[in-house]
């Protein structure tokens, strides 16, 4: 199992998996800080990145497909990968 000392792979402050991703995932937790939602992806073997909304402090966690996907710049977001892409070279859209 992770754990949140494993740390942080990437992180992009600024940024978020898009244009859609959290749109199409459920929050995970909502009133939460960035270490309570860093706690919830260590502990889901699934997930392999959060995209954090600071304005609303809301955690969006993301499995292997999703948080390999391009960033889209949203002000408000911190996309924080906590695993490997492979060779996937990602792309960050302007």
């Amino acid at each position: 199992m992770k754990d949140v000392s494993n740390g942080a792979v990437e992180v992009w402050s600024g940024y978020r998996v898009g244009p859609s991703a959290a749109g199409n995932n459920a929050p995970v937790c909502q009133r939460c800080g960035l270490v309570d939602c860093l706690s919830q992806c260590y502990s889901d073997d699934s997930c392999y990145a959060v995209d954090y909304d600071v304005n609303d402090t809301t955690c969006y966690t993301l499995n292997a497909t999703i948080a390999c996907s391009s960033l889209t710049p949203v002000s408000q977001f911190i996309h924080v990968s906590t695993a490997h892409c492979g060779n996937l070279i990602r792309s960050v859209r302007q």
